[in-house]
């Protein structure tokens, strides 16, 4: 399979807001629940955390190391979308809505995250809903700022615009 690169403009993750800084205005003890309700896993480089089309039911903080999230194309050509370091998320479209994956995350080295599995979000939601509404608005500040980023870059392609 042939691997594609993207420009370079979509191989960095430095201007994206880290997840777990957005956690940051957790209390000590909101810190700690939500770490009771965490797994850990180590990957070697070339392993894939999940693959495209894979299903989605736990959202991934990288802890170390960094991940390639990658699309397969209909034609077998492999897209690198972006590189995501220590502190970002990953899986969280299809953790939230329930949907397969709609690309794979390789380990591009050495690396490991922390899992938080639907189910336990779920109990989490039952348990301290300030708690979970928290995760769930870091989340989505996340999204929306990837969004916006994505728009930027279509207009680009589109118009040839540099829009900032």
């Amino acid at each position: 399979m042939m691997m594609m690169m993207p420009n370079k403009s979509l191989l960095t993750d430095e201007d994206l807001p880290r997840f777990d800084e957005m956690l940051s205005f957790l209390s000590n003890a909101e810190i700690q629940v939500l770490f009771n309700n965490v797994e850990e896993r180590e990957l070697l480089k070339g392993e894939a955390l999940f693959k495209q089309g894979g299903e989605g039911a736990t959202l991934f903080i990288i802890s170390k190391g960094s991940f390639d999230i990658v699309i397969e194309n209909s034609d077998g050509t492999r897209n690198v979308l972006t590189r995501l370091s220590v502190g970002h998320i990953i899986g969280e479209i299809a953790f939230i809505m329930g949907v397969p994956h709609s690309a794979t995350a390789e380990a591009a080295e050495d690396s490991g995250v922390y899992m938080i599995h639907r189910h336990n979000f779920d109990a989490m939601v039952l348990e301290d809903p300030t708690l979970a509404f928290k995760i769930i608005q870091a989340i989505n500040r996340v999204l929306c700022y990837r969004l916006s980023r994505v728009n930027k870059q279509l207009s680009n392609i589109l118009h040839g615009d540099k829009v900032t």
